[in-house]
Order: structure tokens, then C-alpha cells, then sequence
């Protein structure tokens, strides 16, 4: 389904130095991010989800990062016939492996999440290898809503560059997969 995403900020490089203003300075800047029951229902369920770290309170600081990745549905399920077990384990958390195996279309499914993570680990603008597969967990809220959950060295590089949690929109087709991923502070 459509989602609404409000863009608070506009995103420079580290030490790029520009006159241009940017998206902010033409919206409201006293505009919360989510609202308060918002940001109190997505720590809790974090929270109580564990191993991963709750998202701070945002500082409106608006977007610092965006990512966004395609990937052929083929590709993914070729790697994964190749190795089942060993791409499942490699990519993925349990949790998220459950999730894959009660859907309808698993290897569709497997591909959106995967661009996902790379869309995830694009938007903290560190790219894979800084962070691992399965410092990302990408799951649902009741009603189908992609959350984020950053732990281990993603959860660490998060904090260290003001990163106060991730936005994701996953979508795929017959041929393939799309994700997009919105960091925020």
C-alpha cells in the first residue's frame, strides 16, 4: 500500500560546504517526525523484540541518508538453490526466515528484503561489509508496516553519525525486487 513519508530535511555530504538552502528551510521545522504515541508504540515493540537497540528520540534533525537498491528475483533464488541453508543463515535472522517461510511467494519475498538490507546499510552510508546481513533486521508491525531493527555494528555506526532510525519501502513483481530505505535523526 501507499505509504506517506514527509522529507524534513535535505541531506549534504560530511564537509560539503554549499549556499544552497536546503529542503527544511521551506517547511516547518517545529514539525514532529512521528508523532508521541507513534515514537512510544515503535520503541515498546522494539524493546520488547530485544537484541536490538530502541530508537532514540529523534532530533529533527530530518533525513541524513538515503538508499535505494533493484535486484532480479532470479539472481536471489538462484543463490539460494545453490546453498539453501548456508544463504538463509549468511543474509538473514531467524525471526526474518520465519517470516519468509509463511509467505506465499518466499523467493519474491526474499529478494525485497534483501534489497532491502543494501537500501538499509546505503541509507547509514556505510554499504555492506562495515555492517553485517544480520546487524539489519527488516520485520512487521500488525497491519504489514516494514520496521527496521539495527543491532550490533549497524546499531553502533547509527549512534556514532546521529542516526535516530530507518524507514524502508519494499515492493517486487514477477522479475524484481525494490527497496528503499530513509535514515533519519
Amino acid at each position: 500500500g501507499y505509504r506517506k513519508v514527509r522529507i524534513l530535511r535535505h541531506c549534504q555530504p560530511k564537509g560539503a560546504e554549499t549556499d544552497r538552502p536546503g529542503l527544511n528551510d521551506t517547511l516547518n521545522p517545529e514539525r514532529p517526525i512521528a508523532s508521541t504515541r507513534q515514537r512510544i508504540f515503535l520503541g515498546l515493540i522494539i524493546y520488547l523484540l530485544g537484541e536490538a537497540k530502541p530508537l532514540r528520540e529523534p532530533q529533527n534533525r530530518g533525513i541524513v541518508g538515503l538508499g535505494i537498491d533493484l535486484v532480479k528475483i532470479s539472481r536471489i533464488a538462484r543463490a539460494y538453490r545453490r546453498r539453501p541453508d548456508r544463504f538463509l543463515n549468511r543474509i538473514f535472522s531467524r525471526r526474518e526466515v520465519e517470516l519468509l517461510q509463511r509467505k506465499k511467494k518466499p523467493l519474491a519475498s526474499m529478494a525485497a528484503r534483501f534489497a532491502a538490507k543494501e537500501a538499509v546499510s546505503k541509507a547509514l552510508g556505510c554499504g555492506i561489509g562495515t555492517v553485517s546481513w544480520k546487524d539489519m533486521e527488516i520485520l512487521f508491525l500488525e497491519g504489514g508496516r516494514p520496521v527496521v531493527l539495527l543491532s550490533g555494528a549497524a546499531a553502533r555506526w547509527a549512534e556514532a553519525h546521529g542516526i535516530g532510525g530507518v524507514a524502508v519501502s519494499m515492493a517486487h513483481d514477477d522479475f524484481y525486487a525494490v527497496a528503499k530505505a530513509v535514515a533519519f535523526g
